[in-house]
């Protein structure tokens, strides 16, 4: 009667006979397995999009093949920075105004283009807005014919500062350009602002002039005076109080921001955890702690919308969160507990009269930080497996996607991937930039 040995440690490997001719022991059979799995893993390939898949024995290259998740946390950047006499990079942010959106881009490149020729790049990060939104939006840029204009799908609402900072994957420039996607240029003002920091190295962000959609200068810059006189100050803006010509001052708003790239990666870029609102509060900050100049220039302007992807969404309980993030953050415990006080008290008198106040009580009361608490975490946990997808010109590309962050030698991401989605819903969605 002849019996056979299974090895346990690999399942379909070969039957050895254990007796009679042939026969062998169990230490040969495992080495067998293990030989066999060698060869699987040998046989095993990278798809095109980025996935391991294992070829099956006999099959070719257009035969189906069975797929796997990736072993690796090594990927090879999504698109590496472009090369050339690049010297300025354009980034916006675009979530579901795809109109909006396109007459930014298209505006933009008509001043642009006369200015620097070939030595610009605009870079558009789509926040995973709607499907039809972001369909809409790829035939406005295609019908831009625009090389210069990356677009670049994400897979989460990232927000505003981690999806600039995503943005930085694809540029070279030595310098960037942050722009909401409201905004509209008639005039170029980025060759003064360019102009105006080679001119003085130790600038490290400017900011024009904001106009409203009519025309008239609205606010564009502020000075960090402390919060009791924050609270005492109620004046309204007078435009003939601005400036005639480059001041310093503390932050500039941040529909605008035109950066130094070295004083970018010296202060770590966009805090990501900051979902929506005073993220150049907090940047400003840390540039001004590194020694940088934060300049408001009156002689550049351009005309902003203002909030016009936020149209019908309550956005005080983010705002809320964000500025007593920041002011916990730059300021101290003491700080921050002046700012929830005076909140707390001006929500807690107008509860009694007013629905909205007793909900914005509520909220703020029950409010946790930004990592756990927030609109990209509210959707992080919803989160299901896609795709990024990168429009260069009219050539689409897709790439699969899992999450991590990585930093760059210059201390950017250069790799955005989530993981899978009982990870988010076992840790709240959290990324730190590490120089």
């Amino acid at each position: 009667m002849r019996r056979s040995f299974r090895s346990r440690r690999m399942t379909g490997a070969r039957r050895i006979p254990a007796s009679g001719d042939g026969a062998a022991s169990p230490r040969a059979a495992i080495r067998s397995s293990r030989r066999a799995c060698s060869r699987r893993r040998r046989m095993t390939s990278i798809s095109p999009t980025g996935s391991r898949f294992c070829a099956q024995p006999g099959s070719t290259a257009n035969a189906p093949a069975r797929f796997s998740p990736p072993r690796t946390r090594r990927r090879r950047p999504l698109v590496a920075a472009p090369a050339g006499d690049e010297t300025l990079t354009i980034v916006l942010v675009h979530f579901n105004t795809p109109l909006a959106t396109a007459r930014c881009v298209s505006s933009a490149l008509n001043v642009v283009r006369p200015a620097f020729g070939d030595g610009f790049r605009m870079v558009v990060v789509d926040n995973c807005s709607e499907p039809r939104a972001f369909e809409r939006l790829q035939d406005e840029i295609a019908a831009l014919a625009a090389p210069e204009v990356l677009l670049f799908r994400n897979c989460i609402n990232a927000g505003f500062g981690l999806g600039c900072m995503m943005a930085l994957n694809f540029s070279a420039g030595g310098f960037i350009a942050f722009i909401n996607s409201d905004t509209e240029f008639d005039t170029d003002c980025f060759s003064p602002l360019i102009a105006h920091m080679q001119a003085n190295p130790a600038i490290g962000v400017i900011g024009p002039q904001h106009l409203s959609q009519d025309g008239a200068p609205t606010r564009s810059y502020g000075f960090d005076d402390g919060l009791c006189a924050r609270l005492s100050r109620r004046e309204k803006f007078d435009p003939a109080a601005l400036p005639g010509a480059p001041i310093d001052v503390d932050y500039v708003f941040g529909a605008f921001m035109m950066f130094r790239r070295e004083a970018l990666a010296q202060c770590g870029g966009f805090d990501p955890t900051i979902f929506l609102f005073y993220e150049e509060m907090d940047i400003c900050q840390r540039l001004r702690a590194a020694g940088w100049r934060i300049v408001f220039h009156p002689g550049a302007s351009f005309r902003h919308i203002g909030q016009a992807s936020l149209k019908g969404a309550d956005t005080k309980p983010e705002s809320d969160r964000a500025l007593l993030y920041v002011i916990r953050k730059n300021k101290g415990f003491l700080s921050w507990l002046g700012l929830f006080l005076s909140k707390l008290v001006s929500y807690a008198l107008r509860a009694p009269f007013r629905a909205r106040h007793r909900i914005l009580l509520r909220r703020l009361v029950t409010m946790g930080p930004p990592q756990a608490s927030s609109w990209r975490v509210d959707q992080a946990c919803n989160f299901e497996y896609t795709n990024h997808t990168v429009s260069e010109g009219s050539v689409r590309k897709s790439y699969s996607a899992r999450a991590e962050i990585r930093p760059s030698p210059e201390g950017f991401p250069r790799d955005f991937v989530f993981a899978d989605r009982e990870a988010i819903l076992r840790k709240p969605y959290h990324v730190t930039l590490r120089r």
